[in-house]
């Protein structure tokens, strides 16, 4: 996901739409456009991206993860044993 951001400041647009929108094509992944300071899009750009990290998580034909991203669809490791207690002496 390519994500063009500070929309709120057209003025001082240093990449146009378009051209956002041409690489994002050419990169194979969705373009979209936010703002935090006008909250244009934020919630959108974060639900997305969270829900494409997911689908390549889980699905082991999507994305060079192969259903390892964030340890996805691997096994859990043992829980590392808990220190023994110390026995408290006071002299």
């Amino acid at each position: 996901m390519l994500v063009g951001n500070k929309v709120d400041l057209d003025s001082e647009r240093a990449v146009l739409e378009a051209e956002g929108k041409r690489q994002a094509k050419a990169w194979g992944c969705e373009y979209m456009e936010a703002s935090a300071k006008a909250d244009t899009n934020v919630t959108e750009v974060f639900t997305n991206f969270t829900r494409n990290i997911l689908k390549t998580s889980t699905d082991p034909n999507k994305g060079g993860g192969g259903g390892t991203v964030m340890g996805a669809g691997k096994e859990r490791a043992a829980a590392p044993a808990p220190p023994k207690k110390k026995k408290c002496s006071i002299l």
